[in-house]
């Protein structure tokens, strides 16, 4: 995967880079706090080639900005935002688990009952990210890009 290959990156341990994609490097990381508390997180990292264009930094401040505002069961929850060695960084709740895609190499079709209730999630989650509001009742037009 491309990307620089961090062991540290700020206060986060980097364990494993995850993905990579046209914006940032996502990293399963550790924060390691007071008293041996650790959480493990996803930690996704803006490319270092667009840290310096302002329109992306502000793509990416968005993001952060809107998944903070965001208590969905579906939908992974944002716990830090930042910069580090001059680029943004965000950490999300880390999921570990079989992806839809793996679940589909080891199944060609899977049950009815399943794809129904991953789509009733999915919909439900995007529903609630579409009415969204602030806290004057206006609508935060949240879309995914």
């Amino acid at each position: 995967m491309a990307g620089p290959q961090y062991t540290h990156f700020g206060r986060y341990r980097i364990v494993e880079e995850l993905a990579s994609g046209g914006m940032a490097t996502v990293y399963k990381a550790v924060l390691a706090g007071a008293s041996g508390f650790e959480k493990t997180v996803a930690l996704k990292v803006m490319h270092a080639h667009l840290g310096k264009d302002e329109h992306h930094r502000r793509m990416f401040e968005d993001e952060a900005r809107t998944g903070a505002l965001l208590r969905h069961r579906a939908i992974i929850e944002t716990l830090d935002y930042g910069q580090e060695q001059n680029l943004p960084f965000l950490a999300t709740e880390l999921l570990e688990g079989l992806t839809l895609a793996d679940a589909m190499k080891k199944r060609k079709k899977l049950p009815p009952e399943l794809v129904a209730w991953i789509l009733t999630e999915l919909l439900d989650a995007l529903a609630y990210a579409h009415a969204l509001e602030d806290g004057e009742g206006n609508p935060l037009g949240i879309v995914h890009r």
